[in-house]
Parts: structure tokens; sequence; C-alpha cells
């Protein structure tokens, strides 16, 4: 097949979200595994450094223009003569909102030169906004112009197709897990629960905390137990303060961390309460590391990582149920050492060979 020339535009490569982790991985697999030319074209300036590491396969194209209302123009007219200079035919809008510098410049490219192909990767599922209209709007001219959109669910493909008009192709590809399975023998020893994720609304640590709460007043067993939070962000002082208000001994805050694969080694569970997700990349690579998994069974998700066999899946904030399931689990050495080796084995359709596969038999498409 022919190679492409592939470029993905994420905008700020030192933010550390599972957007960013996702689509480093990406671009390095589709740089070292095929013969396409792939290109990340960033906001930074050269002396700024990634968070994740980028392989030397992939070619960085530094715009040096942060965005800004003032910067606009600017913005486009250099990430337009990055994907013309270095003849771009297949850009990757890295989510929806990055429509708003890359579609002008594919609709420039409809008159000045040979159509450049658009791939829209979006991130969030349909029924998120985040109160901004503007993504409703990105949305609905990514089914208008995309030749193609990659959401990171079959449900979310379905609320897609449910709501707008989609001109090209829309499919499921998921996140693939930064991690390949590990080797390491599940340590049935360990009393640590961790959770993981940016400390804000979205993720719903408040609600682990209440929960955490409620499952020590009820059972004694889980004074022996550690809850690690592991992230930073805006609702830091927050969940500090409700710590301090439930006087929780056992909570651990850990800011945001680039070894985070110690203390997925270092676990017993992962729990997860996000109010709402894409593809939560948590879960992937909790089952990694072959960790059981209690998750609110959030739009979208959760139900297509988890299976009965690798953890629970909890209807959506019913806390009497999550505090059963913690109990539950914590109590039986045996059931977690099982749903471990479940959890290994059904994160191989995560695996990055496998995903990149599709992202690849995508690109060969155009």
């Amino acid at each position: 097949m022919q190679a492409h020339k592939i470029a993905f535009y994420i905008g700020d490569f030192t933010r550390s979200g599972g957007t960013e982790r996702a689509c480093t991985s990406i671009v390095n697999s589709l740089a070292s595994q095929t013969s396409n030319k792939v290109y990340l074209i960033v906001t930074n300036s050269i002396e700024e450094k990634p968070f994740f590491s980028i392989n030397s396969d992939v070619t960085i194209l530094y715009l040096n223009s942060k965005y800004s209302l003032g910067k606009y123009l600017t913005l486009i007219y250099r990430l337009n003569n990055v994907i013309k200079s270095n003849n771009i035919e297949v850009v990757v809008a890295v989510e929806v909102f990055s429509l708003l510098f890359i579609l002008p410049i594919i609709l420039i490219s409809k008159l000045t030169r040979k159509k450049t192909k658009l791939i829209v990767w979006e991130h969030f599922n349909f029924t998120v906004d985040l109160g901004k209209n503007l993504r409703r709007k990105f949305r609905w001219l990514a089914g208008r112009f995309a030749d193609a959109i990659i959401v990171l669910t079959k449900r979310d493909v379905v609320l897609w197709k449910s709501n707008l008009k989609i001109n090209g192709k829309i499919l499921a590809i998921n996140n693939p897990s930064s991690f390949a399975v590990s080797k390491k023998e599940y340590n049935k020893e360990s009393i640590n629960i961790v959770a993981i994720g940016r400390l804000t609304y979205q993720k719903g640590f408040d609600r682990l905390i209440e929960i955490w709460y409620e499952f020590l007043e009820k059972y004694s067993n889980g004074k022996n137990w550690k809850l690690q939070i592991i992230g930073s962000g805006e609702d830091k002082e927050m969940l500090d303060n409700l710590i301090v208000k439930y006087n929780l001994n056992n909570v651990e805050m850990v800011s945001n961390t680039s070894s985070i694969s110690d203390y997925y080694e270092n676990a017993s569970f992962l729990a997860m309460t996000s109010r709402f997700e894409g593809l939560p990349m948590t879960l992937i690579e909790a089952q990694s590391f072959g960790l059981p998994i209690i998750a609110y069974d959030c739009l979208t998700g959760p139900s297509e990582v988890i299976t009965q066999k690798s953890g629970f899946l909890i209807e959506d904030n019913n806390k009497e149920e999550f505090v059963e399931k913690l109990q539950f689990l914590i109590s039986n050495d045996a059931l977690r050492s099982e749903m471990s080796e479940v959890a290994k084995e059904e994160m191989k359709r995560f695996s990055e060979i496998e995903i990149t596969q599709q992202w690849k038999e995508l690109i060969e498409t155009f």
C-alpha cells in the first residue's frame, strides 16, 4: 500500500492528560510500525519538552504560537504553512475543538491544492459538551466536512449517527494501553487502592472520597487499607478539604507523575467514579497491570472495558452498591487473583499493535 504523510494536530504537548497520552501512543506506533511518514504539530516552541516521550521516528512541527484571540490568524497561517510545505496528505484534528484551527485550512486546500484529508478524533462522548455550545457546533461541522470521524466506543458511534448527518466515515477505535501486559505476578498482599486522573469535576473524586468515608464507617477492615488518588488539577483544594472534613487518615493525594507504573504495580485494584468519560485510559492501563476494577457505569467507556470476570460495573451514583463491592473485593484474595488474570487477557484487545492496525487500515482507504 502507498505510504501517506499524516499529521496529528494536538496543540500543547506539555499537557499530561489522557488525550495527550493516547495521541502520543498512536503517533509513536504509527511511525514505528508502518511505512507512513508521521508528524506531530504542536503550538509549542522547540525549547519546550513534551510530557510524554515521542519517538525519534516522529517529526515534530513547532508552531511557536500558543492560542489567544489576538494570535488566531497567526496560528492558522503557521499551521497552513507547515501542512503545505510538508505536503501533508492526512490531518488528524485531535479533539473536535481543533477544528477551530484545522477546518479553515482544509477548506483552503480544496481551492488551492490537492485536497488534504481530514480525520476528526473525538475524545469526549457525544452527550458531553462541558457547557460549551461551540463543541456541539464543531461536531456538526465534523459531520459535514470530515472524511472520517473516530470516536472511542461503539456506543458513541450510535449517538453520533442518531443525532447528526455524517457525510464521511465514522468508526470506533479504542485508545491503546500505554503499557504492555505486565509479566509480574499479581500482588494479592497489596492494600493499596488506586484512583487516577485529572482532579476535575469529570473524574468525580469527590464521589469516591464520600464512598470511602461511608465504607470505613461501615467496615472496620478498611482501616488497614490505603486509597491513593493520583493526579493534579483544579479540584485539589476541594478534595483536600473533604479528606480533612471526614478525617480520612488513609487517603493519600499524589501529584501527577510520569512514574505512574510504580503505583499500578503496587496496587490491589482500581476504583473509578467518573461522572462521564470518552474511553477512560486508566481502566485499560489498570488491566495491563492485572488490576481488578470497580467503576461507575457512566457514559461512555466502562461498560466496554469491564466484564463480570474482570471487575464490578456499578450503577451510576449507587453509593451503597459501590461500598458493598469494595468490601467484597477487599475481603476476597482469591477473587482478586482470578480477576487479575482475566484483566490481562481482556486487555489484549487494547494492545498498541491491535489499535495501530485499525488506524493503518483507515489511513489506507485515503
